[in-house]
């Protein structure tokens, strides 16, 4: 299966401002997966803090822009490239059912 060698992706770059990009679709390595995204979420915690100028934990400096792929942690897609060993595809997935699908 070949991958595309772009992706978009939304990067919150100021408080209230957030901006499409393309970047190149990164090449996974021993233990990565690249998953096609098909439908994603705000995370009402995590994102809208940060789209909001307020950090999720007071006192913790909020950097802009923000790291791509925020917001959006929240992703359903297919795996299009793995390479062993299995794992989840995500740190906080320790759900197994999720775990044994990866």
């Amino acid at each position: 299966m070949s991958l595309p060698y772009q992706m978009r992706l939304l990067q919150i770059v100021a408080p209230g401002r957030a901006d499409w990009h393309e970047s190149p679709v990164p090449k996974p390595g021993p233990g990565d997966v690249i998953v096609r995204i098909r439908a994603i979420a705000t995370c009402p915690h995590w994102d809208l803090h940060i789209f909001g100028g307020q950090p999720m934990f007071p006192g913790t400096p909020l950097n802009y822009p923000y790291l791509p792929g925020e917001p959006g942690h929240e992703a359903v897609g297919e795996m299009r490239a793995r390479l062993k060993p299995r794992r989840a595809p995500h740190p906080c997935a320790r759900c197994p059912h999720l775990a044994a699908s990866a």
